[in-house]
Order: C-alpha cells, then structure tokens, then sequence
C-alpha cells in the first residue's frame, strides 16, 4: 500500500487482492477531546474510502480527529493515523508525504499514469486509487 497526497494507492497481487476485498476490518476513532468511536465492521474494498475520509474529510480538517487504527478480524493494526497523517505502515506514511509534497502538475501526472479499475477478463483488483 502506498498514498500519494490525497489518493492511496494500494497494490497487491491478484490473489492477495481478493482476499483482502473480503476480509472485514474495524476502525477505532479517538476524537481530539479524548471520546472514542468504533465503526461497524467494513469489507477490504472500503477500506481506500474510510482512510481518505478520515484523513481528509471535514473532521479531519478540523482537527476533530486525534488518532484512528484500522484493525483486521485478528486485531492487528493494519493502519494508524495520527491527526491526518498516516504513521502505519511506514511505506504507506512516506508514500502520502511525497504526494502531499508534489506540484499539481505532478500529482495529475501521478494520478493519470496510476489509476487502473478492475479488469475485466479476472475480475481482481490490480491497482486501485482512492
């Protein structure tokens, strides 16, 4: 997995990606006044969306999100954001600082060259941007 600015791009083979689109993971939100909230379980492939939310939506921006962990059905972390920044995975975290460092015309660029949707002969999910 890896973000470039806003988008994530999560790359895995076609056998890792089919698993990973029907495993459920949970999201734990710890708001900036120290309340907790834990989202309904959600499948692998909602999982780019949840991110992008969380670490650009309105709560993001307003600062209203401390920490989140994304856990898989075995309770390991999977994903940390800390305020709007990914800290885990670590490839994950630099992969976001370059995008949130790129011009825009580089970020077009990135994004135009990256994006790829299902293929249409398996069905398997190679590169999917969010």
């Amino acid at each position: 997995m890896y973000i470039r600015k806003n988008k994530i791009k999560i790359t895995h083979t076609q056998a890792q990606g089919a698993h990973m689109l029907n495993e459920t993971f949970t999201t734990y939100i710890q708001f900036a006044n120290k309340s907790t909230h834990k989202e309904d379980p959600i499948l692998g492939s909602q999982i780019e969306s949840t991110i992008t939310r969380l670490c650009d939506g309105p709560a993001a921006v307003m600062g209203m999100i401390h920490e989140v962990r994304i856990v898989d059905s075995f309770d390991r972390i999977c994903i940390q954001i800390i305020g709007r920044d990914i800290v885990f995975p670590k490839e994950l975290a630099e992969k976001q600082k370059s995008f949130r460092a790129a011009t825009p015309v580089q970020k077009a660029q990135t994004v135009k060259k990256s994006i790829e949707f299902w293929d249409a002969d398996n069905m398997k999910i190679k590169n999917l941007w969010i």
